[in-house]
């Protein structure tokens, strides 16, 4: 089969390899839709991804896709037949080539209905991802609350923040054109910190937003070279405020502690577990299917599987008019 192989940072091939066997408690599909994750996949491919966290090279990059079983392990066959289309969360590698075995009991999978694409199902994972730190956030009917990156993973959770009942959202990001997605599909107001030093960016968002209730940080690493944006927003919530991490920085970046503790703020990350998980992926279809999540609209460019690597560039320095590239690989 055909798969974009990692051999090390910057050497990704397309070759052929064999084809992953079936075991008894796999599904075997074949990918139809592939995405590039905007933070793991661009930066395992160039190197900067947390080495701990990175698979071992050679590795099939790729980890956002979706397609049809083909091959059923004895151990599924009562929940899973041949024909079925899936998408689920997560499995770190093996998504940009022509077949991907999975273990449904390890990870958060779900069927496609009939009403939605390889394109969206391809979605599903991240979707997935972003709505488990929405179900730990534990948002409440009438918060304010600012989300910083709207990039695909801050789109998505802004959407899902909306459908919680918060009275307003807040979006700052560097680029208009995410921006301007933002606006369309779930903030009330935005602010790009592009050109802004730090003073201003602040002294603006006092006079938008005021202090909000929960910031979600979206980031993922800070191209605002003229603040930093952990600061900023911890310096706009309330007393007692809520800080949900979901954007993976490739470097630490510097926080207040001492605010922190004077204001009582709660910094976390999410991690519902595997049960409520697979619930929350089945959840998610659902969402998508009926449109209350918008996920078709925020792709912005396809590329064959030969081409992954003009995508995976789109992704890295082109964020002025990308924000989610689909792979098309069957």
């Amino acid at each position: 089969m055909k798969a974009a192989v990692l051999h090390k940072p910057m050497q990704l091939t397309i070759e052929n390899v064999p084809e992953p066997k079936c075991n008894p408690d796999e599904l075997l599909i074949k990918v139809h839709r592939s995405a590039i994750c905007n933070s793991t996949d661009t930066h395992i491919w160039n190197g900067t991804f947390r080495p701990y966290a990175t698979p071992k090279m050679p590795h099939i990059l790729g980890h956002e896709c979706c397609g049809e079983v083909i091959e059923v392990g004895k151990e599924c066959a009562h929940e899973y037949k041949i024909g079925d289309r899936v998408g689920f969360w997560v499995k770190m590698t093996g998504g940009f080539a022509e077949f991907n075995a999975i273990k449904p009991n390890c990870l958060g999978v779900c069927k496609l209905t009939d009403d939605l694409s390889y394109d969206e199902g391809a979605l599903l994972e991240l979707i997935c991802g972003t709505i488990r730190l929405i179900y730990d956030a534990g948002l409440h009917v009438g918060d304010k609350v600012l989300m910083l990156g709207q990039g695909p993973a801050g789109l998505f959770l802004a959407q899902e923040a909306r459908l919680t009942g918060v009275a307003r959202i807040y979006a700052v990001d560097l680029y208009d054109n995410r921006l301007e997605a933002s606006k369309k599909i779930a903030a009330d107001d935005t602010l790009n910190l592009n050109g802004k030093s730090h003073e201003e960016a602040f002294d603006l968002l006092s006079q938008m937003v005021g202090r909000v209730d929960v910031v979600i940080d979206a980031m993922g690493d800070n191209r605002w070279s003229q603040g930093n944006s952990i600061d900023l927003a911890l310096n706009l919530l309330k007393r007692h405020g809520k800080y949900m991490i979901f954007g993976h920085r490739g470097k630490n970046d510097s926080v207040n502690t001492q605010l922190i503790s004077n204001e009582d703020i709660t910094m976390r990350g999410f991690e519902p577990g595997i049960a409520k998980t697979k619930e929350l992926t089945d959840f998610t279809v659902e969402l998508v299917s009926q449109g209350r999540i918008k996920a078709a609209e925020l792709i912005t460019h396809h590329f064959p599987l030969e081409k992954l690597e003009n995508g995976l560039n789109k992704c890295l320095n082109d964020l002025h008019d990308t924000i989610k590239v689909i792979i098309d690989v069957a």
